[in-house]
C-alpha cells in the first residue's frame, strides 16, 4: 500500500493540532499561567520569565502582562518584542488547520483536497514558529549566560521545549504539503 496523500492530510492535521495546543500554552505563559514559563532563575528568591513578562515568587510580584519587557541588564529588551510571533504563528496553525478540515472528511466516491491556500498558510505558520523558538532560543540562552556570570542558576522551563515540539510538527506539515501539492499537479489519481 503506497502513502497516499490522505494519509499526508491526516498525519497534517494531527501534526497541526498538537502544534496549535504548544503555541496556545506558550502564548499563555508567565504571569498569565505562571506553571508555563520559558526560563527561571534563582535571583531574587526565585523568577520565572515567560511570553509577556516575568514573576518574582519571592516578593509575589509579576511584572508584564504585556509584551515588551525587561529585565535589564540580563535580557536583550528588544528581543522581547518578537516573542509576539507565538500567538501569531498559533493563530495561522489554527487558521491552516480549518483549510484542512475539508479534506480530512471522506465520502464514498469522494476524495476532498484542502483548499490551494493550504500550503501557503502551512508554510506562513512555520515560518512564523520558526521565528518565534529561534528568537526566544537566541534571548534567553544569552540571559541565562548573563545571569549565570553573576552567578545565579538558571535553566529552560517548558515553553521552550513545546515550541521546539511546534515549530518541528510545522516544519513537517510544511514538508508535507509541498509534497501533496506536487503529487496532486503531478496528476496522481486520488
Amino acid at each position: 500500500m503506497a502513502f497516499h496523500p490522505r494519509h499526508a492530510y491526516l498525519a497534517s492535521w494531527l501534526l497541526l493540532l498538537i502544534a496549535f495546543i504548544f503555541l496556545l500554552l506558550c502564548s499563555i505563559s508567565v504571569p498569565v499561567v505562571h506553571a508555563l514559563y520559558f526560563m527561571e532563575s534563582d535571583i531574587s528568591g526565585g523568577s520565572r520569565y515567560g511570553m509577556w513578562g516575568w514573576c518574582d515568587y519571592s516578593l509575589s510580584y509579576c511584572w508584564g502582562n504585556f509584551l515588551y519587557w525587561g529585565f535589564d541588564p540580563f535580557f536583550v529588551v528588544w528581543m522581547t518584542k518578537v516573542l509576539v510571533f507565538y500567538p501569531i504563528s498559533c493563530v495561522l496553525t489554527f487558521i491552516t488547520l480549518l483549510a484542512l478540515l475539508p479534506a480530512s472528511v471522506r465520502a464514498e466516491g469522494y476524495e476532498p483536497a484542502p483548499p490551494s491556500i493550504y500550503p501557503f498558510l502551512a508554510g506562513m505558520a512555520c515560518l512564523c514558529s520558526i521565528v518565534a523558538w529561534t528568537f526566544s532560543m537566541s534571548m534567553f540562552a544569552i540571559a541565562r549566560e548573563r545571569l549565570r556570570a553573576d552567578g545565579f542558576s538558571t535553566s529552560f522551563g517548558s515553553c521552550m521545549w513545546l515550541g521546539l515540539v511546534a515549530m518541528l510538527c510545522l516544519i513537517v506539515v510544511a514538508f508535507l504539503s509541498l509534497w501533496t501539492r506536487r503529487v496532486k499537479n503531478s496528476g496522481y489519481a486520488y
